[in-house]
């Protein structure tokens, strides 16, 4: 053999180049599960140690756990199944915390896992099982109907009794050693395309996991271990780095075996370092520096722009913003309280007596030390009264109230998931809510609770003595937060958006997201000796239950500030809370910018508290942002962008300087990262260019509720977000919204999905066909408009849809254009109104 090449001339076969690795004598019975088990014990890892994580749910389990579940399942399926040996199971389940251990025990007890796409179609899935003939299936309750009836039938992975069989006591391992796998059986079938295009089900052996498992443990060990001698044997002070093996000092149990406290610096190169496994690498090794200044940040970028041109990724131009370990458990409520505690004007305060709620509808007032009284006490009491678990739903339909936001923060302290909803949504929509996020619990009022369905521990009415009694349960510290560990990656809130299709999306926001957002705000605020500004009082004008609203309640607690909100909102209203309350802040509208400057009952108040507007939700004209500062030339107006998706924010404004720069959102936020992307060929575009925006950072969604479909198609493998806006940066990194993607009407900030209308024109007897545009409309925005093909005489009924959902304007036509493919012609309809005089509905 040639020792250069490894090329035999005799047998004209090329052979490895690297020493022969061993590998357990093949006539050993010896299933994949066991040499797994057996290489795990042989390490030093921890059985405490987490194994795997859901980051949908939160759910971990660490290795004895998995270990314990694994030989309990093992265990529970030959108890309960006539299952022989080499018989095949066919898995067909979304990913899992379970199928690791469906995996492993099914190996252990010699029985063919054969796993398949869950989103495959019926015939797909039909071929796989005629070619692997499975006796029994394990699905969970949203692929099941997939599956064709066999011998063991089907068991849901989803259900309590498979949840039992994972929980048997007392077993050991001794019980799989009675079942003796050869190396040779077939351990797998995987299926592939091949070359040809039809599927084929590949048959994996147990050998063929061993030798590839043992290969990788060999030069894992080998590799690590002698690297971590050489630190200890020559006391290495420095060593150059890569990402990857950053990540291995960070989790191998490798590092307790050896004195590695000579090290005082890694320099790390070759890729980007995430911000996580360099934080959890200074935890571990506080004393040793990570130096990663050239690539952990990112990469070389334009300071200009942010744009970096061997990465094609635009990124912030902000200072970092610096964010707690998310090793570290802690929801969103305590680092809210943590930075209240901290902050100049908490410390400026005696006890807390700073007011933090106003309604405006009253004059009733909550302080700082009422409020925090009132989530320990709610909190406690939640606690006590209803069997409530980590992660579970509370679904919240509630007008603005002081109980809403101690609501809020005492369910997220409990690891508890608030959704809250429209309390003006109609019955259907808050029917398809539930559906979406399955709460066991829901606050609402007397006047809302009649819109939710039956729930497992029922309806608790804000509005009832009982629920007044939860608030003032007297001498409740903090202990009732310190009880519950939340992990920052569990869920904090699913607030509904309309997403990309119209179809109402649950979006997942984890404690950590919030957090991101939170402290980029915290972090970059002005000191003390910067700023001679009033206390800052905020009026709402966004409900409670909008991302926006949802995100400025926990950033006015984190830095102390005074909220100002009203159960409805009414212009006149907000002018009188303004003069009455010394306003300094208010989150607006397009619109609401439009009355300002128009309304001569502006005139009437005394409006000059009024220090920021910060406009969002559509994009806000050249012409009206000037009018504004016209009329008021001593207010900033800036605007921003954001999504329910990224928790409401994603670029800003910061400054007079930048504000001046009317038609841009500002730049992207701290720690965020954007692409302009062509839609039609997916390559990223430099400064200038216009495609769809994604981004990617800290505060993007974890996904949809519920839908895999739609998560996998907004979100890609490496956490970027798909906007459907058309958007550009330019050359100094701001960024500017030119059109949608998107066919959602951008209505008063409101998203108003054409497909919903549609639908309801056309269930209205009579409406042959309808197709709904966009209108331009000064005051609004935009406006919903109807295309309708009618029959004589009908009327349109407006009663099912919400307020702001409202058609307002329509046009009889006699044919609706569409593509061969079926697919409305939007452009053609809104090139039509705009160059037709059309009468109002």
């Amino acid at each position: 053999m040639d020792p250069k090449t490894g090329f035999c001339r005799q047998t004209r076969i090329y052979s490895c180049l690297t020493p022969t690795i061993p590998l357990p004598p093949i006539s050993q019975p010896l299933s994949a599960a066991e040499f797994c088990f057996s290489i795990f014990n042989s390490t030093f890892t921890d059985g405490a140690t987490t194994f795997s994580v859901n980051t949908t749910t939160g759910e971990a389990l660490s290795y004895s756990q998995f270990v314990s579940q694994v030989r309990s399942l093992a265990y529970s399926l030959q108890q309960r199944y006539s299952l022989s040996q080499n018989d095949v199971a066919f898995i067909l389940s979304p990913p899992s915390i379970h199928i690791p251990v469906v995996y492993f025990a099914l190996l252990s007890l010699g029985i063919v896992v054969s796993p398949a796409n869950p989103l495959s179609s019926n015939s797909e899935i039909a071929h796989q099982i005629q070619l692997s003939k499975p006796v029994v299936a394990f699905v969970t309750s949203e692929t099941s109907h997939k599956i064709p009836s066999l011998t063991h039938g089907t068991i849901l992975l989803d259900s309590p009794e498979f949840l039992s069989l994972l929980t048997q006591s007392n077993i050991v391992n001794g019980l799989t050693k009675s079942v003796k796998v050869n190396q040779s059986d077939t351990a797998a079938i995987l299926y592939s395309s091949g070359t040809t295009g039809r599927v084929k089900g590949v048959m994996i052996t147990h050998r063929n996991l061993i030798a590839m498992m043992t290969v990788i443990h060999h030069q894992n060990t080998n590799q690590g271990q002698e690297m971590l001698r050489a630190v200890e044997k020559y006391k290495v002070t420095g060593m150059p780095v890569s990402p990857p093996l950053v990540v291995a000092f960070v989790k191998s149990d490798l590092t307790k075996k050896y004195d590695l406290s000579s090290l005082q610096r890694l320099g790390c190169g070759g890729a980007p370092l995430g911000e996580d496994i360099a934080m959890r690498f200074n935890e571990k090794f506080p004393v040793h520096m990570a130096e990663t200044a050239a690539n952990h940040r990112r990469p070389a970028v334009d300071p200009n722009t942010g744009f970096s041109s061997q990465t094609k990724t635009f990124h912030s131009l902000r200072p970092h913003a610096p964010l707690p370990p998310p090793s570290q458990p802690l929801s969103l409520p305590q680092y809210a309280l943590s930075l209240f505690h901290s902050s100049s004007h908490a410390s400026a305060t005696a006890g807390g007596d700073t007011i933090f709620i106003v309604d405006a509808a009253n004059g009733n007032t909550l302080s700082y030390s009422q409020f925090i009284a009132q989530i320990y006490s709610l909190a406690y009491s939640l606690k006590k009264n209803y069997s409530l678990s980590r992660n579970e739903v509370a679904f919240i339909l509630s007008p603005p109230s002081f109980h809403v936001p101690s609501l809020y923060f005492a369910l997220m302290s409990l690891g508890i998931v608030v959704s809250p909803a429209n309390p003006l949504g109609s019955e259907s929509e808050i029917t398809q809510q539930v559906q979406l996020s399955k709460p066991v619990i829901a606050f609402a009022t007397s006047k809302t609770s009649s819109k939710l369905p039956s729930l497992k521990l029922g309806t608790v009415l804000l509005d009832s003595p009982e629920f007044l009694s939860f608030l003032t349960q007297p001498n409740i510290g903090n202990e009732v937060f310190d009880s519950v560990k939340v992990s920052q990656h569990d869920t904090a809130a699913i607030l509904y958006s309309s997403g990309t299709t119209g179809l109402v999306k649950g979006v997942l926001l984890s404690h950590l997201n919030i957090i991101a957002l939170i402290a980029g705000y915290y972090h970059l605020r002005k000191t003390p000796q910067e700023q001679e500004e009033p206390h800052p009082v905020s009026f709402f004008t966004v409900p409670l239950f909008h991302v926006f609203g949802f995100f400025l309640l926990a950033r006015a607690f984190s830095m102390a500030e005074t909220v100002v909100f009203t159960d409805r909102f009414e212009f006149e209203g907000m002018l009188r809370a303004i003069e009455k309350y010394k306003i300094t802040f208010m989150p607006v509208s397009p619109p609401l910018v439009v009355a300002f400057t128009k309304s001569e009952l502006t005139k009437k108040y005394d409006l000059s508290s009024l220090m920021l507007l910060g406009s969002g939700g559509a994009p806000l004209g050249k012409e009206v942002s000037e009018r504004f500062k016209e009329k008021f030339p001593t207010v900033e107006l800036i605007q921003g962008y954001g999504l329910t998706e990224t928790g409401g924010g994603a670029t800003r404004v910061i400054g007079p300087e930048e504000a001046a720069r009317y038609g841009s959102v500002g730049r992207l936020a701290e720690n965020m990262e954007g692409k302009i992307v062509d839609p039609e060929t997916g390559e990223a575009l430099p400064p200038g260019q216009r495609g769809e925006l994604w981004l990617r950072g800290p505060t993007v969604m974890k996904g949809y509720v519920g839908d895999e479909k739609a998560t996998a198609e907004t979100l890609d493998s490496e956490g970027w977000l798909k906007t459907g806006d058309i958007c550009y940066f330019d050359s100094e990194g701001f960024l500017y919204v030119v059109d949608r993607l998107k066919e959602l009407i951008k209505y008063k900030a409101f998203q108003v999905p054409p497909a919903e209308l549609e639908h309801l024109l056309l269930s209205h007897p009579e409406i042959v066909d309808a197709a709904v545009i966009p209108y331009p409309d000064e005051e609004a925005g935009q406006i919903p408009m109807a295309y309708v093909v009618r029959n004589p005489g009908s009327n349109i009924t407006e009663a099912q849809v919400a307020p702001y959902k409202k058609i307002r304007r329509v046009a009889f036509i006699n044919s609706i254009p569409k593509t061969p493919a079926g697919k409305i012609l939007r452009r053609k309809l809104i090139n039509h109104s705009l160059s037709n005089g059309l009468s109002k509905l």
